[in-house]
């Protein structure tokens, strides 16, 4: 199909659109939810993956996947529906993922040259060592042709990886992806050296050239420029990098250690879509939007996960007194955000605390819905505020370890560094010292970089040490 020149038609997908007479084999009443976006995930969604890796689907082709995962997912079956409290259950967007396959795809020619089948089409559509802007389509197979559709999502997103740098131009090329290309960032009036390299601002001793670089940019791409390791011909050839992207809560939803019924509900509970009695009545199945708990407020996503009375004493048992203001404070999506992204351990054990938090917030919704049939919420709030409790106490009995400075074995030296990253400027900052094994200070250093990340500042203050050493 990919090298076809044929014009491509419904006709030829008619074998993708067959999984809906796979789905006739499976009893998808006896499954529940999770289960269903499970064997969803694993079956159903994973057909077209094949193909899509190649060419570029027909939008008809990808509505009627889309229509029959949903349908199952939800449990509709032939001349019933279901209410569809969300649009999308983490399952990626056809679309999307069909053109996130292309994109690796293209970036793979980039990157592949010396491949028998790059240099073939690299020869066949006239592509030269350079980042082509765009790529021709006429009188090509639907492989190219596929790859030209969406070669304006692959273009901006790729940028050069400084390493020795012979030739990537100092001002036209991309060469720092949080901040694009340099003429951009030039001073007023002043005339540029269009015929710059990168490699031309560097000196003898594989530095940045501040002297000259503060002549022509302005202060906000110097800080850009300093967190980046000059071009060193000791360190290999430049190459081509794919610009990194920044994830939210609900990238890491997905990923959460925990059953995928929890994850499913912090879904929803994230996209708004409970069926809580103020959802409830905005569909019109109740004239009543009051708390189905304390039934004194209205039955919002926020408050029956957190502010209603009867939760709220758990939260009070399993959240650290000294955070407690922040964690009641917070709007629905801000706290949402804060705990599901959290990266602190509960009560400093192995225990993650945004899969603490998210299974508290499923077994609220849980017993909640128990209590309208069974009156069983009172008991299972004892029992996880006496846990709460328990983990406290057991964590407030632990000793303290006093952490301290080792010697190194005779005749070796030690380095220990930091970095630090301010979240508000995006400035880091990395440093160290290095001491030998009598305890005798050898040297420090400390770097200003710039524009950067955490990760980053953490690298640089290793990497400066081994440079010293």
């Amino acid at each position: 199909m990919p090298l076809s020149r044929i014009r491509v038609t419904n006709a030829k997908y008619q074998f993708l659109l067959e999984i809906q007479r796979k789905l006739s084999d499976w009893n998808a009443s006896s499954l529940s939810m999770a289960g269903r976006i499970t064997l969803a995930k694993a079956v159903i969604a994973a057909i077209p993956n094949y193909f899509m890796q190649t060419t570029l689907l027909l939008v008809s082709v990808i509505n009627e996947i889309e229509t029959i995962i949903r349908r199952f997912v939800w449990g509709a079956k032939e001349g019933k529906t279901k209410f569809a409290l969300s649009r999308w259950l983490g399952f990626p967007k056809a679309k999307e993922h069909n053109k996130a396959f292309l994109c690796k795809l293209g970036f793979r020619v980039l990157i592949k040259r010396g491949d028998l089948w790059v240099d073939i089409l690299c020869e066949k559509y006239h592509v030269g060592d350079f980042i082509p802007d765009s790529v021709v389509t006429g009188n090509c197979s639907f492989l190219w042709w596929s790859l030209a559709k969406i070669w304006d999502k692959i273009r901006p997103n790729i940028f050069v990886s400084i390493r020795d740098d012979k030739c990537t131009s100092f001002w036209f090329e991309d060469w720092i992806p949080e901040l694009g290309l340099l003429w951009q960032h030039q001073k007023p009036g002043v005339m540029i050296p269009n015929e710059w390299k990168v490699v031309d601002v560097v000196t003898n001793n594989h530095d940045w050239n501040w002297e000259v670089l503060d002549k022509f940019l302005t202060p906000s791409a110097l800080l850009h420029i300093s967190n980046i390791y000059p071009p060193n011909p000791f360190v290999g050839e430049d190459n081509i990098a794919w610009k990194g992207a920044k994830e939210g809560a609900i990238s890491h939803i997905w990923a959460l250690k925990c059953p995928q019924r929890v994850r499913n509900f912090v879904w929803l509970a994230c996209q708004g879509k409970i069926l809580t009695n103020e959802e409830r009545l905005r569909r019109g199945l109740t004239n009543n939007e009051a708390c189905g708990l304390c039934g004194t407020h209205q039955e919002s996503v926020l408050h029956f996960l957190r502010d209603c009375r009867m939760i709220k004493s758990v939260w009070r048992e399993v959240v650290a007194p000294t955070k407690q203001g922040v964690f009641f404070s917070l709007s629905l999506t801000e706290w949402l955000n804060a705990n599901i992204c959290s990266s602190v351990k509960f009560n400093n054990e192995d225990f993650s605390w945004y899969s603490i938090f998210s299974i508290v917030c499923w077994f609220a919704w849980k017993y909640r819905n128990d209590l309208v049939f069974n009156g069983g919420f009172f008991i299972w709030a004892r029992h996880a505020a006496g846990a709460g409790h328990s983990r406290s106490k057991q964590s407030n009995n632990r000793s303290a370890i006093a952490v301290k400075w080792i010697l190194p074995p005779m005749n070796w030296i030690k380095f220990n560094t930091d970095g630090a990253w301010d979240s508000m400027t995006g400035i880091g900052k990395a440093g160290g010292v290095i001491r030998n094994s009598e305890d005798s200070w050898l040297a420090g250093y400390n770097r200003l970089m710039g524009v950067s990340f955490i990760h980053n500042a953490e690298l640089w203050a290793i990497f400066d040490g081994l440079t010293l050493t």
